[in-house]
């Protein structure tokens, strides 16, 4: 008698655990996403707040500290750090407390996309006393050129922003002009072969001017007066924000989520190891 191997073809795995790993391996891939969410979330806002700081104090020269506000239709209420994104103007104060000017953020859409620009107007002067670019894709060596241009960034020292006799928007739109054509200071003396960016700047200024503007009159007094120490941000030594709920939460999330997801894959793991390790009993070899 002669012995003859079974030859036999090795079982597809069932349905059911094929559904499994799938599901198992998109949950990993959820708890990866919101992993990596979590661990930048924070680091990205505070670099967020403290380029906004930095140009805060670009755009008023002689502050040594500021306070955010959020200015509307509604009144004037101060915001935390922690609440940064609501805030809509920041006044700046000199060393004794006094009111130096405040900043708006400013935006309209360029030649490739949206630009917006932080500005600093003084009430006293009535004018812009420093401008920034704080987001820009305009094209290189053309649109970008207002964030570097010498004779296009000279525009904004003592730009007019004088409201009319009624306070309800400016006296004179800011408007731009073509190279050289610049004849009143409300005027924006744009660059040549960037016109749709030097005009989306005017626009930009025109507009938050002419909504702001008549708002920070009404509560001028109230900003003059000297704020409580504890909320100056100074330019230097600043204390860090508040924490909040959410911002406390983020460690342990995240360790949370890091080990769900170790979970998950060693699960997997355990479910393709046993896979390959199955020996049904059909599979095996009888000798005849």
């Amino acid at each position: 008698m002669s012995v003859e191997p079974t030859s036999h073809t090795p079982p597809m795995p069932s349905s059911g655990r094929l559904i499994l790993t799938l599901a198992i391996i998109a949950m990993l891939s959820g708890f990866t996403v919101v992993l990596v969410y979590q661990v930048t979330l924070d680091p990205i806002a505070r670099n967020h707040r403290e380029a906004l700081e930095k140009a805060i104090f670009e755009v008023l020269p002689g502050a040594t500290a500021r306070v955010n506000y959020r200015l509307d239709d509604g009144g004037l209420r101060p915001v935390s750090d922690r609440d940064l994104d609501e805030a809509n103007m920041f006044a700046g104060y000199d060393k004794e407390g006094r009111l130096v000017g405040v900043a708006f953020e400013a935006a309209a859409r360029g030649y490739a996309d949206i630009i917006r620009v932080l500005y600093g107007y003084s009430p006293e002067r009535e004018c812009v006393i420093g401008y920034t670019v704080l987001q820009s894709a305009e094209t290189p060596g053309l649109g970008d050129k207002i964030e570097t241009d010498p004779n296009f960034l000279a525009n904004f020292d003592g730009l007019d922003m004088r409201l009319n006799v009624e306070q309800t928007g400016l006296k004179h739109d800011i408007e731009a002009v073509k190279p050289g054509a610049k004849a009143e200071p409300w005027q924006i003396e744009g660059i040549a072969g960037a016109t749709v960016s030097s005009v989306a700047v005017a626009r930009a200024l025109r507009e938050n001017a002419n909504r702001m503007l008549p708002l920070l009159i009404r509560h001028l007094d109230e900003l003059k007066k000297n704020p409580s120490p504890t909320s100056f941000r100074r330019m230097e030594g600043e204390a860090p924000a508040e924490p909040d709920a959410y911002t406390d939460c983020l460690t342990p999330c995240s360790r949370l989520g890091r080990t769900l997801a170790l979970h998950s894959l060693e699960t997997v793991v355990g479910i393709v190891e046993g896979e390959a390790s199955a020996e049904p009993d059909e599979a095996k070899g009888e000798i005849v």
